[in-house]
């Protein structure tokens, strides 16, 4: 039976990267997959692109996009950030481009040619991959991990790297393996839930609109009538509620809001543009200049065609209504629902339909500088199974990146 100096379990975004920085040190890495091929949610990043970092953040504004926890994440956006991992793949035939919101893209390909990138890259290093093979617990042995079991072997280390993923998506794998080992092991979890996540709402002209895009727009969660979070940008209406980038990105801020008392809303500003004054002078003059015409004629400049019928039916106004007939307070009825129209938040969906978990191995439990636990003295964690995560754009990539950079500098070092 083989012995390596480290062992590697999951051989998704984090794993690979670990297994490629640990054999470049000169490691005999081992890394140990249960899906019958490495990288598989890394296929779905980004709609298949594979948006993987980007290029707005630094060590110096982690704020931003993962709050308080973001300090943690500072000594690995120091030494492996947004640069480093695209100069990564650049130099070895994978240039990127920066789109909208600094999002980072391969120029050609997509998540496909990434993944084949990085199963080559570690191959070539040397990294022994063990893929459609689970590993069914940990070995220990007083303060130390000693082995990795599996149903058909035992697989040694004098390192172990646990980079599992957290819950989301586990068709692809993800299926909390790591968070019972860790537990096992006496190590403290934050509550996984699911995060980037579609959500679910109670009115049903929602639903009856599934599928109808709205761009440009503001989604704003409130409690009491009160802002406490928002996003700008895209969001579609499904079967169920609410998807796309701005309402997936409010997802978590909606869940922590309706685990505690109050009346919680979300408000879609469809004119984020134009401030309540302005966008009142301008139903003003399309009123006067188009007195002759109908309802429908107003809205058509204001709303995509599929969303006329449903909004004009919550303004209470008839879309066939002589314009010149439409009083001054529902003209005003138009205009709040134009700056604000409501849905009521239900639930979030569940990991099936996640993009990330939210929650996982305390960050108290790891060393920030290594991410070796701290009561064990050989074993790291890297990627969505520490409770790291932050909004759509290449962020819980760049977490994965940074995080595996440093578990394996660390446990090649040792």
């Amino acid at each position: 039976m083989d012995s390596f100096d480290i062992a590697i379990i999951g051989a998704g975004p984090a794993g690979l990267f670990a297994a490629i920085e640990a054999a470049s040190r000169g490691a005999k890495t081992l890394l140990l997959e249960r899906n019958d091929e490495a990288g598989k949610k890394l296929l779905l990043t980004g709609k298949g692109r594979c948006n993987f970092t980007n290029a707005g953040l630094t060590a110096q504004n982690l704020q931003e996009p993962f709050g308080s926890k973001g300090r943690f994440l500072h000594s690995g956006l120091a030494s492996c950030g947004p640069k480093e991992i695209r100069r990564f793949f650049e130099e070895r035939g994978l240039p990127s481009v920066v789109e909208r919101g600094k999002r980072v893209f391969p120029r050609s390909g997509g998540a496909e040619t990434l993944r084949d990138l990085l199963v080559r890259e570690a191959l070539k290093n040397g990294v022994v991959l063990r893929t459609d093979l689970p590993v069914r617990k940990l070995q220990k042995e007083g303060d130390a991990i000693v082995a990795a079991e599996t149903a058909e072997e035992v697989h040694r280390a004098k390192r172990f790297i646990i980079a599992t993923g957290g819950c989301s998506y586990p068709a692809t794998g993800s299926r909390g393996d790591g968070f019972r080992w860790a537990r096992e092991l006496g190590l403290a979890i934050v509550t996984p839930k699911p995060a980037i996540v579609p959500i679910r709402t109670a009115e049903l002209w929602s639903h009856r609109l599934q599928g109808l895009a709205l761009r440009n727009v503001t989604l704003t969660l409130l409690r009491e009538g009160k802002p406490i979070d928002r996003r700008f940008g895209e969001m579609q209406f499904t079967p169920f509620g609410i998807s796309g980038p701005i309402a997936m990105d409010l997802a978590r801020s909606v869940g922590e809001a309706l685990e505690k008392d109050g009346d919680i809303t979300l408000s879609i500003d469809l004119k984020p543009a134009l401030d309540e004054g302005k966008l009142d002078g301008r139903l003003i003059r399309d009123f006067e200049n188009l007195k002759g015409r109908e309802f429908s004629a107003v809205l058509s400049g204001l709303l995509p065609r599929d969303l006329i019928p449903t909004f004009a039916s919550l303004a209470g106004i008839d879309i066939n209504r002589p314009i010149h007939s439409i009083t001054r307070e529902e003209r005003k009825k138009t205009l709040s629902l134009l700056k604000g129209l409501t849905l009521t938040p239900t639930g979030l969906l569940d990991f099936d339909w996640a993009l990330v978990t939210s929650g996982g191995i305390s960050l108290k439990e790891l060393d920030p500088r290594t991410l070796r636990a701290k009561r064990w003295t050989n074993l790291f964690f890297a990627g969505e199974i520490i409770d790291l995560d932050g909004p759509t754009g290449g962020y819980n990539l760049q977490i994965c990146w940074s995080t595996a950079f440093l578990a394996a500098r660390a446990a090649a070092d040792q």
